[in-house]
């Protein structure tokens, strides 16, 4: 089924205009041939041309489902990044290529592409409404957060974080609420430990739920990092080792031997 998938995506414009022409003929017909009313022909050409649209995104959605499974289960974002890289040369349209670019960015953060993923960041217009909608925006931000904070620009993060507030309490609240709980315990936490709320920021951290082998590395990151602000080195060691055991192909693995040797030069 992944080659039919394929197909259909590389070719959803063309799949589109056809199956909207095969909709009218057929339509047509039956208004011109068999008195069909026309109010109940447009009603059924708009439902057929939405499940066609439907139809058309799972194929997609199924694509990028599989690939995401290696990122959120093997800890391996090669196969995500490069599943969004070819969904973007696809062109689905403005709003699904923007949510596009918002991962794409992510994986390449994963992978140590850290001035890459800043300029994809960059060149993505979130604040527009007709690219992204809220809860988008919202992840958006948050993203950014992130990778201010690994490149030290705490500043910046936290102007970053300002706005994912903004929005995951305003317009985003409900999906945010639904769909990114953990996402939203995570940016708390890490705008804690940014403003040195340690403490509070690894009791908040340990209230996210922990679905997947990326959330287990990730949150064994920040308690090593909370660990070590605390001075806590045995249980810094402890989560390093567990990132560096089960973090696989994600750049924190080599971020964890280097905090790890740097924890044993100093003893």
């Amino acid at each position: 089924m992944e080659k039919v998938y394929r197909f259909v995506c590389a070719h959803h414009r063309g799949i589109s205009r056809l199956g909207g022409l095969l909709i009218g003929c057929v339509l047509a017909v039956l208004g011109l041939f068999f008195d069909a009313p026309f109010l109940p022909l447009v009603l059924l050409a708009f439902v057929l041309v939405t499940l066609l649209s439907v139809g058309i995104g799972q194929c997609s959605s199924r694509l990028l489902v599989s690939a995401s499974k290696m990122l959120l289960d093997r800890c391996d974002p090669y196969p995500y990044q490069e599943e969004l890289r070819t969904q973007l040369s696809y062109g689905h349209g403005l709003q699904l290529d923007t949510l596009l670019r918002v991962d794409f960015a992510m994986t390449l953060h994963h992978t140590d592409a850290h001035e890459t993923a800043m300029n994809v960041m960059k060149n993505i217009h979130i604040d527009n409404k007709k690219a992204a909608q809220p809860v988008i925006q919202a992840i958006y931000y948050n993203n950014l957060a992130a990778f201010l904070t690994h490149a030290g620009d705490y500043a910046g993060a936290e102007a970053a974080w300002e706005r994912f507030r903004e929005l995951a309490d305003g317009k985003a609240r409900a999906p945010m609420a639904r769909h990114y709980a953990a996402t939203r315990i995570l940016a708390e936490a890490d705008h804690l430990y940014r403003i040195g709320e340690v403490r509070t920021a690894l009791e908040k951290a340990r209230t996210a739920t922990e679905k997947t082998a990326m959330d287990r590395v990730t949150h064994a990151w920040f308690r090593a990092k909370c660990a070590i602000a605390l001075e806590d080195y045995d249980t810094a060691r402890r989560e390093l080792n567990y990132v560096i055991a089960h973090g696989n192909k994600l750049a924190m693995v080599q971020d964890a031997w280097a905090m790890l040797k740097k924890l044993d030069l100093e003893d």
